[in-house]
């Protein structure tokens, strides 16, 4: 279960590896130290984020602390999404938690957006954001997990952005989710770009999206490998063999060129897959001049 060491480790690894933070140390240590004073004196605090965005977050919502700390927590990720999507894009955002993702991709990117949040408790913070950003036209919210198959599943409730899909026979503190396919939830829709993060339930999600897979307009598809896959029997090896079966290929966003090549290492963290190499790289250039004004933060 998620606890506060896997936080902290959080904290350090961001520390250590993200670009802006290497530049901007004693801004960022100031922003950690006066986020966990303000947050243990008020719960759900409303601060802005990048580009004067608006975000409502709480103690615990490690998912979204990050980019108040660092401006962009997953940094390479947010940052490929940003320069790839355009207003012509539709950014499919399966556990989208509280909204990070999503309301990049709408606001600064421009795409349209339908964002997947089970979790009762998550998806009323995630409701939250996109309406401090009026953002609701361009961000649809489905209540509902995805998986392989249509009908219930149980989630953990106490995990924060941790929370996952358990045997009902569970344990664990849960709450009883519907949960459908990406096969029946995209019926006649036209996706770009699948993100994915479900706490090692991808195999499951990716099963429940072959048809979708299958459709060539889907350029980019970025999945969480960070071994969580292995408690539902699979390997991240597996994730990744599926996904290139459908013809994408596994590759790394150099930030600095702004560019993907190919890569056969899976990296700790998202591992992102492409269709066409030339065609995202493309749009990347196209995409590279996107303003993202990292002085808007403030807490």
């Amino acid at each position: 279960m998620f606890n506060k060491i896997d936080a902290i480790k959080g904290v350090i690894n961001n520390f250590n590896s993200n670009p802006y933070v290497k530049k901007n140390k004693t801004k960022v240590l100031l922003r950690i130290f006066l986020w966990q004073i303000k947050s243990r004196l008020k719960n759900n605090i409303t601060v802005t984020w990048i580009n004067n965005l608006k975000i409502n977050i709480s103690q615990g919502d490690t998912g979204f602390t990050g980019n108040i700390y660092y401006g962009l927590q997953d940094y390479d990720d947010m940052l490929f999404a940003i320069r790839f999507l355009g207003n012509n894009d539709l950014f499919i955002d399966v556990g989208a938690n509280c909204g990070s993702y999503s309301i990049l991709a709408s606001m600064v990117s421009e795409a349209e957006v339908i964002a997947f949040e089970p979790n009762t408790a998550t998806f009323l913070k995630l409701k939250k954001n996109i309406e401090l950003n009026y953002s609701g036209e361009k961000i649809q919210l489905r209540k509902i997990g995805i998986s392989n198959k249509i009908g219930r599943e149980s989630i953990t409730i106490n995990g924060g952005p941790k929370n996952f899909i358990v045997d009902r026979l569970s344990k664990e503190n849960t709450e009883l989710i519907a949960v459908s396919t990406l096969n029946a939830e995209l019926q006649n829709l036209q996706p770009t770009f699948l993100k994915i993060d479900v706490e090692g339930h991808e195999i499951q999600v990716l099963e429940g999206a072959t048809e979708i897979l299958k459709n060539k307009g889907v350029s980019v598809v970025i999945v969480e490998a960070n071994g969580m896959t292995e408690r539902y029997g699979y390997s991240d090896n597996y994730i990744s063999n599926f996904v290139k079966n459908f013809g994408f290929t596994q590759c790394v966003y150099d930030k600095d060129n702004n560019k993907v090549r190919e890569s056969s290492k899976i990296i700790p963290g998202n591992t992102i897959f492409i269709r066409s190499i030339e065609f995202v790289n493309t749009k990347l250039q196209n995409g590279q001049n996107k303003k993202i004004d990292f002085f808007t933060i403030k807490i």
